[in-house]
């Protein structure tokens, strides 16, 4: 494979990339309904990501294509001594010189409420900026957020939609509308799961410079505290 071809035509086809976003939320699923009362809203967000990469990690042979399932992953982080660590990470196998990886960054987002404005703050942060800026997902042309989310998506949706107008008119999190709009919904690809999409442009300092990355939003949705 040469050094200018697309890794991910051959290794992680569009195909095989929404085998591997739908295996993530058919787990999810499995997850919520088996006890909807030890799975739910009203608990933590760190507890919510680790039993969902737990669970892809070790049913990770169900997973209809071949690669390796990592919880709290550090191989993809630009910076060696950043300590924050990836929620789940895919990697492929078959050519480990030329290995892709699907990033998910697992955040909780409230419709409405209290917790609406603080989790929508630590969404973009902690989520979407850690994209944007290349400190995820360094060397990838796409990144995936898992929202978990309360009660029904059309309102998780409008949400969105409603803080990324927000947020792309402040010309923050390096919105890029080079090609339309900043955000689709829905999006071009991985339709079937993801809500929504937004394209970043990484800046000067960011690696690669001046790379477009597109995150998917996918809406995980939860009942409420039981």
């Amino acid at each position: 494979m040469s050094k200018s071809a697309d890794p991910w035509k051959s290794l992680l086809p569009k195909a095989s990339a929404e085998n591997v976003l739908a295996y993530v939320v058919r787990t999810f699923d499995e997850l919520r309904s088996e006890n909807p009362r030890k799975y739910h809203f009203g608990m933590g967000e760190v507890p919510l990501s680790e039993r969902l990469g737990v669970r892809l990690q070790n049913s990770q042979s169900e997973c209809p294509v071949v690669g390796h399932w990592h919880y709290e992953d550090r191989t993809n982080v630009a910076d060696e001594s950043d300590p924050r660590r990836i929620d789940l990470t895919f990697r492929t196998v078959r050519d480990n010189a030329h290995a892709v990886s699907m990033i998910f960054e697992c955040k909780k987002i409230a419709a409405t409420g209290s917790m609406a404005k603080k989790h929508e703050k630590a969404y973009l942060a902690e989520g979407v900026d850690r994209f944007a800026t290349g400190s995820y997902a360094p060397n990838e042309p796409h990144g995936f957020m898992l929202g978990f989310a309360e009660g029904a998506k059309a309102p998780y949706v409008a949400r969105l939609k409603k803080l990324f107008t927000e947020a792309g008119k402040a010309g923050a999190h390096g919105w890029d509308g080079s090609g339309g709009n900043a955000f689709a919904a829905p999006p071009t690809h991985f339709a079937k799961h993801a809500s929504v999409s937004t394209r970043h442009r990484r800046g000067a300092k960011s690696p690669p410079a001046g790379a477009i990355i597109t995150v998917y939003h996918v809406p995980l949705m939860l009942t409420a505290f039981p």
